[in-house]
């Protein structure tokens, strides 16, 4: 079963679309920095919901049909994107749900973890950073020289032009993808023109999360999560180093690491059934027993 709802939340209005059965245990997909909901694709998420999960994707503030501010003047923090996640899970009246962050939603998801506890029944971290403790003498690697040179020296699109702003999508998908794979652009393509005629405000989109007021460094609490947590990071990510996610698998107590071997920033579609198939077994309910509807995702 599918469908769609706008979340009205005091500051915000978010646009959620929910995959599978009520009922089902839920998993929350939390999408990165300027990304809206197709960030998670539609195949994903039914497969994901055919094991058995209900599955609801998001539109962030900024992206898609949500609530948008003027470009380089978001009203919000990520404490306030952590508090829009659980307002979505109290609309749909849900207690307890699995959070699967990818990127800054990795860290949104981190944030929701540390505050409420008991509304988080796991954590799955994909592309995700914990930050550096302190910013002003970092332990953690940047993000390549070589691939700051690249964004940097990649021209701005024009904003009005559909097309433009399409390539530039296009651009940071591929700066994004993993080596040792051909990088499929149709895919890309197809999914940056949707990206393009569902958003309220692309230039919002592809640049106010870059805007929002940094928060306190959180990587010295990661200690106090007791939420099982699976890491899940592209050995080949050209923005946010493996040295990312290791440091997380290595300070959340308890967690795993799954390493994508060909991967990089985010989720290509060659690496979804293994990490649709590490979500299902680490999502498990004890009732369940074994992996749910396994061919569903291979």
């Amino acid at each position: 079963m599918r469908e769609t709802t706008t979340v009205r939340l005091p500051a915000a209005e978010l646009f959620v679309e929910a995959f599978g059965e009520e009922g089902d245990p839920v998993v929350l997909l939390v999408s990165g920095t300027g990304a809206c909901m197709l960030a998670w694709d539609r195949e994903f998420c039914l497969r994901l919901a055919a094991g058995r999960r209900r599955v609801l994707r998001y539109d962030g503030r900024d992206t898609g049909r949500s609530t948008t501010c003027p470009p380089g003047s978001p009203d919000y923090d990520l404490h306030d994107l952590a508090s829009d996640a659980i307002g979505i899970l109290d609309a749909f009246g849900v207690g307890q749900a699995h959070l699967v962050g990818l990127s800054q939603g990795g860290a949104v998801s981190q944030l929701v973890a540390l505050a409420h506890p008991d509304r988080v029944a796991s954590l799955t971290l994909v592309s995700s950073s914990p930050g550096d403790a302190d910013p002003e003498h970092p332990t953690l690697p940047p993000t390549p020289l070589a691939t700051q040179v690249e964004l940097h020296n990649a021209p701005w699109p024009e904003w009005s032009d559909h097309g433009s702003v399409a390539d530039y999508i296009v651009f940071l998908d591929r700066l994004q993808a993993g080596s040792g794979r051909d990088f499929d652009e149709h895919f890309s393509r197809e999914r940056a023109r949707r990206v393009v005629e569902r958003a309220g405000n692309i230039e919002s989109s592809l640049t106010n999360h870059y805007y929002v007021e940094p928060v306190a460094p959180w990587r010295g609490r990661l200690p106090e999560l007791r939420v099982p947590t699976l890491v899940i990071h592209g050995a080949h990510d050209r923005l946010l180093p493996l040295e990312h996610g290791l440091a997380l698998a290595r300070e959340i107590r308890g967690a795993t690491m799954t390493t994508l071997p060909l991967g990089g920033h985010g989720l290509d579609p060659g690496d979804w059934a293994p990490v649709i198939s590490e979500i299902l077994g680490h999502t498990r309910t004890p009732e369940e027993g074994l992996l749910p509807h396994a061919a569903a995702v291979r």
